[in-house]
């Protein structure tokens, strides 16, 4: 415990996994990303429950990521407008 306490870890399950005791432990440094905790069933042969959770999202909910496809570009608009700007901005006389 010492160890879990020198960390800043919590403990988030206090919930018996296996039989009369608490013996799994879940462990995070962040409470707010445990979620939907479940504790019950057995793999297999094992006397220990399951700890079933859910990781919450932590910072902004939807970020996309958007590419440009230059496939798909009017190389031939851009020159234009290019050169069109260029020779807009040339110093008269």
């Amino acid at each position: 415990m010492q160890c879990v306490e020198d960390n800043f870890l919590i403990q988030a399950t206090d919930s018996l996994t296996r039989g009369e005791v608490l013996l799994d432990l879940l462990l995070t440094n962040m409470e707010e990303l445990i979620g939907d905790e479940k504790i019950g069933g057995s793999l297999g042969c094992s006397s220990h429950a399951l700890v079933e959770f859910s990781l919450e999202q932590y910072g902004p909910k939807e970020e996309r990521v958007r590419i440009l496809n230059f496939r798909k570009a009017n190389f031939h608009l851009f020159k234009e407008l290019v050169d069109g700007t260029a020779l807009g901005n040339r110093p008269h006389g």
